[in-house]
């Protein structure tokens, strides 16, 4: 059995591309190396312990100073994995992989190895604000050795000390003694900020920042960035789809829920491949470094459709002329200027995926590409 000291849970990586020094581990602010030395050996050979969940187990990273290959770890520590079902599990194991690319990106670009590291553990915030966005709020199992019986609790005390530390007891609700430490306004700006900046294959901060402050959601003042009256007392891992994008879009995606997690890769670049596919259509000079469509995108678009049909209206009677009832009514003037999206959808089907396919008509190439990247979101 595996036992750690620890009874507060915590993130954990161990790295083997620190620089000159190989292998390093990197933990959140007031963790001691006798919290992870004893789970260690034994999450380096499989993803579950008694008291820890691993991702990253394959051999897929390269060292710095030598051509060998070596597993990176993130490690959920601290928590009784005997007491948690199968599908809590999953859910944590799904957390962790998402991590992933933010992990490759602390290691590799954020900590400077030849200023940092010669003593181990390295120290970094950022772990602990990867546990706030992705383990707040959740019900955790504590792991101790030292019970006969296993108590479930809420991890409100560790959880008031996390928040304390980036000053959002407020913005959450938690109370104790100390005040916020910084303004929760502008620590909610930033935690939504980092998250779509880390989710990203690109990593464009400063364009997040400016697209955010367009469409309203963070605002200056003061001098800070801070979240909008827009966006106070939302959850910014999860938002409900309705503050992402207009209900009528969903038709052009492959699949309809209530909520998006942001803080899923997948979704946000196919969202934001989505949304560039209805700036480019639509005509607009609008960034696309969010994945947040707003309705003003979607009228523009279907206005690009009604003018597109109307203004080709004697081209397509030429293109329609021999076509069944069906493909002439999918393609009709009168399907475009009342219901826009349906037309694009249908129309591309039974006429403009051929008229693409030739290469020789703006619009249905455009339209191609647009429709393509909307039906890959699955949210």
């Amino acid at each position: 059995m595996n036992k750690s000291r620890s009874n507060t849970p915590f993130l954990l990586i161990e790295t083997p591309r620190a620089g000159k020094w190989n292998h390093r581990h990197i933990v959140p602010p007031g963790v001691p190396q006798r919290a992870y030395l004893d789970l260690i050996e034994t999450a380096r050979q499989q993803g579950e312990g008694d008291n820890f969940l691993a991702v990253g187990h394959k051999n897929e990273v390269k060292q710095f100073t030598t051509d060998r290959y070596a597993p990176e770890l993130l490690i959920l520590a601290g928590v009784d994995t005997k007491r948690l079902d199968k599908n809590q599990k999953q859910a944590l194991q799904d957390s962790l992989t998402s991590l992933l690319g933010a992990v490759g990106k602390l290691v590799t670009k954020d900590i400077d190895w030849n200023r940092e590291s010669e003593t181990d553990p390295v120290v970094r915030e950022e772990l602990a604000v990867w546990f706030h966005q992705h383990f707040k709020g959740v019900e955790a199992i504590v792991w101790n050795p030292n019970l006969k019986r296993f108590k479930k609790i809420m991890f409100i005390a560790t959880i008031t000390i996390v928040l304390v530390s980036l000053g959002l007891v407020g913005h959450f609700g938690f109370k104790g003694g100390e005040s916020p430490k910084e303004d929760s306004d502008v620590i909610a700006a930033n935690q939504l900020i980092e998250s779509l900046s880390n989710v990203q294959s690109f990593i464009d901060k400063d364009g997040v920042t400016k697209e955010l402050e367009k469409l309203g959601f963070i605002e200056n003042r003061e001098g800070k960035m801070k979240i909008s009256s827009e966006m106070k007392g939302t959850d910014l891992t999860i938002i409900t789809g309705k503050r992402v994008f207009p209900e009528e879009i969903e038709k052009l995606f492959s699949s309809k829920v209530d909520s998006v997690n942001m803080n899923s890769p997948q979704i946000v670049n196919d969202l934001i491949s989505c949304k560039k596919g209805i700036i480019n259509l639509a005509g607009l000079q609008d960034t696309s470094h969010t994945p947040f469509i707003k309705e003003y995108q979607v009228n523009a678009l279907k206005n690009k459709i009604k003018e597109h049909r109307k203004e080709e209206d004697k081209r397509y009677e030429g293109r329609l002329e021999d076509k069944p009832g069906d493909v002439k009514k999918s393609c009709s003037n009168e399907l475009a200027d009342e219901k826009p999206l349906e037309f694009l959808k249908r129309c591309y089907e039974k006429l403009g995926k051929t008229i693409s396919s030739k290469g020789d008509d703006k619009f249905w190439k455009l339209s191609e590409s647009l429709l393509e990247s909307c039906s890959k979101v699955r949210l």
